[in-house]
């Protein structure tokens, strides 16, 4: 029998009670944008850095110190993309849902009232990309970073990306080309008091573009730091694995963003991370599954895709 086929019946068997992990998309989400957006919020909150060069007065250690990573929550993805959908095809930009609903009844509505212990959202519209949202968030002017509001001054985005209280996050990008600013944005932060465990010690992992160049990265979160951070890259087929050390790039070695710089790199290629600890105990991110190396918003390729629907793409 085929090798290729006996692989597929095998991996049928052993995908026939998937259970969703943490790090994979649900219904096409977390797309690559929204998934690189927590990658950089995370960054931001780790290590008080962002990768375009800030005004001296933006972003101080004193008025905006470093913070734990927030965690990606399911639910408050879908709640940040239905008001999204809302105001996308409903041609409002507010918090408030487009037929004049408060945002609180929006999110008591989806959300569970007696876990909720604090809530933040932030909106925006006309932005790509995850960097170029969370750029604007913190400068609350324009995607340069040359010119932004002060701390203190007119900062409430900056306030919410970078509060202390908030512990989970959803992201949402919604485009609509016939809609006014065609790209719309939210971001909802929780603190919800029944996740009282978090789902991983790898809070966020995706790939960027900085200045035309591609980084992967992976924030790491625990008391202890990793004996071994590593990127599994494949190609097509399972066994095109290639494996490269991530080195810390951002925070410290228990709390910090860990990064890979490849010098050339192929549209589309599947990854996933592996931290290891000291005991020998191996996690991985996503839980299962592979990220892809989507480049672009006209990429043809899924964000996050099963270990199976690898394995389907292959001729037999």
């Amino acid at each position: 029998m085929n090798i290729k086929l006996i692989l597929l019946i095998n991996l049928l068997i052993l995908n026939t009670s998937i259970v969703f992990g943490y790090g994979e998309s649900s219904s096409g989400h977390p797309n690559w944008q929204e998934r690189e957006a927590h990658m950089i919020l995370n960054s931001v909150r780790i290590a008080n850095y962002f990768p375009f060069t800030l005004p001296s007065n933006v972003m101080s250690n004193e008025k905006y110190p470093a913070v734990d990573p927030v965690y990606y929550d399911d639910k408050m993805n879908k709640l940040s993309k239905l008001h999204s959908d809302d105001m996308a095809m409903n041609g409002c930009f507010q918090h408030d849902s487009c037929n004049g609903t408060g945002i609180m009844q929006r999110v008591f509505a989806n959300l569970d009232p007696k876990c909720l212990r604090a809530f933040a959202e932030n909106i925006a519209a006309g932005y790509s990309s995850g960097l170029d949202i969370i750029n604007y968030w913190i400068c609350e002017k324009t995607l340069t970073g040359k010119e932004c509001y002060p701390d203190g001054t007119k900062d409430g985005h900056r306030v919410a990306l970078m509060s202390s209280k908030y512990n989970t996050v959803g992201t949402s990008r919604v485009v609509n080309d016939t809609s006014r600013f065609k790209t719309y944005w939210t971001q909802d932060f929780e603190l919800n008091g029944c996740n009282k465990v978090p789902p991983s010690p790898i809070p966020s992992g995706s790939h960027t573009f900085v200045n035309n160049k591609l980084r992967y990265l992976a924030a790491w979160s625990s008391t202890a730091a990793p004996t071994s951070v590593k990127i599994h890259l494949n190609q097509r087929l399972l066994s095109d694995e290639k494996q490269y050390q991530l080195s810390l790039h951002l925070g410290s070695a228990s709390k910090g963003i860990y990064m890979y710089e490849p010098d050339t790199y192929n549209e589309c290629q599947s990854y996933f991370f592996t931290f290891t600890t000291a005991d020998g105990t191996t996690y991985r991110y996503p839980t299962s599954g592979f990220l892809k190396t989507v480049t672009s918003a006209t990429s043809k390729c899924d964000a996050w895709t099963s270990d199976l629907s690898l394995i389907l793409s292959l001729s037999l």
